[in-house]
């Protein structure tokens, strides 16, 4: 007897697991269709936040060079003063550095 209550306990956990899993095509689709939609919000945030980032940095990079053409502006003005010999090497140096850019 008891060894039937188990069987028959177990074939209907079983059977109710089975039924409750099983999803109908239509509801499969449905799960697709929020899947795609969800992806695709998530990737025009990603696309935002990218292009925002991309904005940022070139405002920084240039920052960045204006405040490296203004030294450069401000050295070339000191150097005005200097003696010839070191006047030619700081403007050779000054050379080579605005090639680096």
């Amino acid at each position: 007897m008891k060894k039937s209550i188990l069987v028959l306990s177990a074939l209907t956990l079983i059977t109710s697991t089975v039924v409750t899993s099983c999803s109908t095509p239509s509801e499969k689709v449905e799960n697709a269709q929020e899947n795609v939609i969800k992806a695709n919000d998530d990737l025009a945030k990603a696309n935002e936040q990218y292009l925002e980032d991309e904005k940022n940095y070139k405002k920084e990079t240039d920052d960045k060079i204006a405040a490296n053409d203004k030294a450069i502006a401000e050295f070339d003005v000191r150097i005005k003063d200097e003696k010839k010999e070191v006047k030619a090497d700081y403007k050779k140096k000054l050379a080579e550095l605005e090639k680096k850019e």
